[in-house]
């Protein structure tokens, strides 16, 4: 179930371990067609392990702080 209300743009992501890839699917832009089709996004999984560790970082120390502002 997705919350459409007031929505543009909708991308879902998800992605699998073994080996590290990353998939994305469009599910509603506005005024534009789109293909509805999972795609692999082409990173190498060296990378994207990096950006796993950056957001990892972010949700648990950084975005903390900044609610604490």
């Amino acid at each position: 179930m997705f919350l459409k209300i007031g929505t543009v743009n909708l991308i879902m992501t998800r992605s699998e371990k073994e080996p590290f890839r990353l998939f994305l699917r469009i599910v509603c832009m506005k005024d534009v067609r789109f293909s509805g089709e999972k795609i692999q996004v082409p990173i190498a999984p060296k990378s994207l392990v990096n950006v796993k560790e950056i957001a990892e970082h972010s949700r648990k120390r950084v975005i903390p702080q900044i609610l604490e502002i």
